[in-house]
């Protein structure tokens, strides 16, 4: 509708200029170089408007969401070595710390969602939380306990420090202490808090961005220099191809069909195309500054998700399947591997030996 309203503009003013005796057509000459400055002036401040977004765009995806899956990645590959038998205790030790890893991560997308709007069907935050429910990523309890709490993302990371804190304490009651209090020391203590605080560092700057916009007055002052360009820019056109039209006529029709045709192709390109860039560049720098909602040129939160369940249960699977030592490596009681470095081992002597003979 803006191009339609600036084809429209620009056709008039050549259609009444092309009808209005002018002596002279100077004026358009300064009024070219108005138009040339606004274009080249607007430009630069929707350069420094689109990288400051690009800004935001990056930071939301490396210092929110990669810090935050690469923390809850670690701390599943933690669990894993923790944990590594297929049998029922380290099963559901394992399993809790995956659920909450994608608990935490579906949470913070509804919530950068639920920021300045209902997502979807949704109503508020709660009601978009219930889904999780039914996707077993969240206990009826848990949800009841979550219910009217802000950033619920940091809630439960709150839980998980605490699952991490009980599994560690020499005296917990929980059966999947046992496994890693016997070892337990303050540098281990340390790798798994430090990835802990890193999660929750990640949806506090993630909460930070979200909640602090581009002032408004330099939005409405970039906006209004755009229409005001591509104003100045459709009078322009439509004012000189108007006289250049009318000077046209007055040589012959051969020059008149010469001269119309590639004007009308370079006036009417120039008349689409700076609305197209100018109001562009806007609209990319608004879509891009909230990369986590919903829009096609977001991030796929799904896919996102999706990569994060992989790699949290990767780990897992292959560690039950296979295990380097129970394999590998020479048991107490000198009981030596069947397969692996003990083979490569061998190989390894015997190529001296074959050389030097």
């Amino acid at each position: 509708m803006l191009v339609l309203f600036h084809v429209s503009l620009s056709s008039s003013l050549a259609v009444g200029y092309f009808f209005i005796p002018l002596g002279s057509a100077e004026f358009t000459l300064g009024l070219k170089d108005f138009v040339d400055v606004c274009i080249t002036g607007i430009i630069f401040l929707l350069s420094g408007f689109v990288s400051v977004m690009m800004g935001r765009w990056t930071a939301f995806r490396r210092d929110c969401l990669c810090n935050l899956h690469s923390a809850l990645v670690n701390q599943s590959m933690y669990a894993a070595s923790i944990w590594p038998k297929r049998t029922p205790v380290h099963r559901e030790a394992r399993a809790l710390v995956v659920r909450y890893s994608l608990l935490i991560y579906n949470l913070l997308f509804l919530e950068a969602r639920m920021t300045d709007f209902p997502f979807g069907r949704h109503r508020n935050m709660d009601d978009a939380v219930a889904d999780l429910v039914r996707m077993k990523l969240l206990l009826e309890p848990e949800h009841r306990a979550l219910a009217g709490l802000p950033v619920p993302s940091a809630i439960v990371v709150g839980w998980l420090c605490r699952f991490w804190e009980e599994v560690m304490n020499k005296e917990s009651p929980l059966e999947c202490s046992t496994s890693f209090a016997r070892n337990a020391d303050p540098g281990r203590y340390t790798v798994i808090f430090t990835r802990v605080f890193q999660a929750r560092d990640a949806i506090t700057l993630c909460h930070t961005y979200m909640q602090t916009q581009i002032p408004y007055g330099y939005i409405h002052l970039i906006i209004c220099l755009v229409h005001a360009s591509c104003l100045a820019n459709s009078i322009f056109c439509g004012i000189q191809f108007g006289i250049l039209l009318q000077n046209a006529s007055t040589r012959g029709s051969d020059e008149l069909i010469s001269v119309v045709v590639p004007l009308v192709i370079v006036r009417m390109l120039r008349v689409m195309l700076v609305p197209l860039l100018l109001d562009g560049l806007i609209c990319v720098g608004t879509v891009i500054a909230m990369p986590m909602g919903t829009d096609t040129d977001d991030f796929p939160a799904g896919a996102f998700v999706e990569c994060l369940e992989d790699e949290c249960l990767s780990v897992g699977a292959a560690l039950e399947a296979w295990q380097p030592d129970a394999h590998l490596l020479t048991k107490k009681g000198g009981v030596a591997p069947d397969m692996g470095l003990a083979v490569a081992n061998e190989a390894d002597v015997s190529k001296p030996a074959q050389a030097s003979g």
